[in-house]
């Protein structure tokens, strides 16, 4: 339910169905103090209704006049609660998703369990261990032969040499051989002779400047292999003239280990690229879970975070709504103050004794016509009814509090004797008792009058002369007293709405601090 809140007094017509609250003709327009709105009511009539009556009609107005004023605004989109249901068929989407995946992780670690180099490891280790047998076997022959291996190794060792400076300078030159050279040299000074810029035919020559060096330095690669040509036979030379036959026995048995090493070290290849293919496979079925796991989590997260927006959306609306009650019940008790205040001071403005005066007024006109019996009783009734017209306030009948102590009340027998007399059966006639003396009995209206004043109530037409000097007394007594009366119910209502005001303060200086 939205809550009606509105700053400032509002512009609401007059002839308002809520607002036709109208006392008498002629009594005029009071200022409302809780809507700024003129309107026609008496505060005689405001103290007879309820606070609720007004708090409602006040709440009425204003939805009315706020929903025909206030444009229609945009909202945000309010949190939706997030479905559970959905949650939890997407999580187990992902959940069947995720065992799949594990089945087919726990396939391939058990087809890598199952690769093995099927007894390789230990072939490679005996052939390892015979081939440095036949090495140290090697070595044995040659430092028996020490000497001349040992100018075999140093002309060895200067073939490596020139040969890896041969290969090395090489490959800084573009061309092969001198015939090549002369071609390209050739090629650019036909480019020349047919015409080029000046600054091209100054790189071309500077190009054929340097593919002449180039030339050179082919020249010497022959001087260079020609010295390598010679070492090598004088190598080829030097090894005839060593028996060779065991080394050579020896070489074969090592270049036989040396195969089989190899062949060994190739079905280890092929073993490790299985291993390592099925290796990438259970990597990338890894990888499908994480992503898989990552998407739980954030199904998770995002429904988490749904739920604590929901949730806190919710306390927003609560709070906002406790707010709103709070302001109402504050904009309530404010207007009921203000009401009462005006209450208490139009009452105050009322003269004092008014309607004990009424009363006096109404009991010595009754007294006064009492001589005419067909009249007396309908005279006192209406009497009273205009005695309460009188009144502004209006007054309550009241059959205990005004009640003398003392006295009781006829029985409804003994007072029909009193109107309606008839003959006894086979009785004479009684004599009829002159007025003065027959005992006088009032409707309790006008009992209740005499109670309110308090004066005794004549039993006898006799006593209706020192009865009329007392009330007459007693209405002058009222009148004397009524401006200070007065003064003082003025006084009195202008502290109980001071107290009303203090009371107010003291309630907004506690709430500061809560709030603060």
């Amino acid at each position: 339910m939205g809550t009606l809140q509105v700053n400032g007094p509002v512009n609401v017509p007059v002839n308002h169905p809520w607002l036709c609250l109208a006392g008498p003709a002629g009594e005029g327009t009071n200022q409302s103090p809780d809507l700024g709105v003129s309107r026609n009511i008496g505060w005689w009539d405001a103290g007879r209704l309820s606070p609720l009556f007004f708090f409602t009609s006040y709440l009425l107005i204003m939805a009315e006049t706020i929903a025909s004023t206030t444009p229609t605004s945009n909202h945000k989109q309010t949190p939706r609660k997030p479905d559970d249901a959905a949650l939890k068929k997407e999580l187990g989407e992902i959940q069947a998703s995720i065992d799949t995946l594990k089945k087919q992780n726990d396939a391939v670690r058990e087809k890598v369990n199952k690769l093995s180099p099927a007894g390789k490891s230990a072939k490679r280790e005996e052939l390892f261990t015979k081939l440095n047998q036949v090495r140290d076997q090697q070595k044995e022959l040659k430092d028996s032969k020490k000497a001349v291996l040992t100018q075999l190794d140093a002309i060895q060792q200067s073939m490596k040499k020139k040969t890896a400076a041969l290969k090395a300078g090489q490959s800084k030159v573009p061309f092969k051989t001198t015939a090549d050279v002369d071609r390209q040299i050739s090629t650019l000074e036909k480019r020349i002779e047919s015409g080029v810029k000046l600054v091209e035919e100054k790189q071309i020559l500077s190009e054929i400047s340097t593919l002449k060096r180039h030339k050179n330095t082919i020249d010497s690669f022959k001087d260079q292999q020609t010295e390598l040509d010679k070492e090598r036979k004088i190598y080829e030379d030097l090894k005839k003239n060593i028996d060779d036959s065991q080394m050579k026995s020896l070489n074969q048995e090592f270049d036989a280990i040396k195969l089989e090493l190899n062949d060994i070290q190739e079905s280890q290849k092929t073993y490790r690229d299985k291993r390592n293919q099925l290796y990438e496979e259970q990597n990338s079925i890894k990888a499908q879970l994480d992503q898989q796991y990552e998407k739980m989590r954030t199904l998770r997260d995002e429904h988490r975070q749904a739920m604590d927006e929901h949730f806190a959306h919710q306390r927003q609306i609560r709070d906002l709504r406790k707010e709103q009650a709070k302001q109402r019940q504050k904009e309530y008790e404010e207007t009921q103050r203000k009401a009462q205040a005006e209450q208490e001071r139009e009452l105050a403005e009322i003269p004092a004794y008014s309607q004990e005066i009424a009363t006096c007024e109404t009991l010595l006109n009754y007294l006064q016509s009492y001589g005419n019996d067909s009249n007396a009783t309908a005279d006192a009734v209406n009497g009273k009814a205009d005695a309460n017209a009188k009144s502004p306030a209006g007054r309550e009948a009241d059959t205990t509090a005004n009640i003398p102590e003392g006295a009781v009340l006829m029985k409804k027998a003994d007072r029909e004797e009193d109107f309606f007399v008839g003959k006894k059966k086979g009785g004479s006639k009684a004599p009829k008792e002159k007025k003065t003396d027959q005992n006088v009995k009032f409707p309790l209206a006008i009992m209740e009058s005499f109670w309110e004043v308090k004066i005794a109530i004549p039993t006898k037409p006799a006593e209706f002369d020192a009865t009329i000097e007392q009330l007459k007394e007693r209405r002058d007594h009222f009148l004397s007293e009524q401006p200070k009366k007065t003064e003082e119910n003025k006084k009195k209502a202008e502290e109980k709405i001071a107290a009303l005001l203090a009371k107010e303060e003291e309630s907004k200086s506690i709430e500061e601090p809560i709030q603060a």
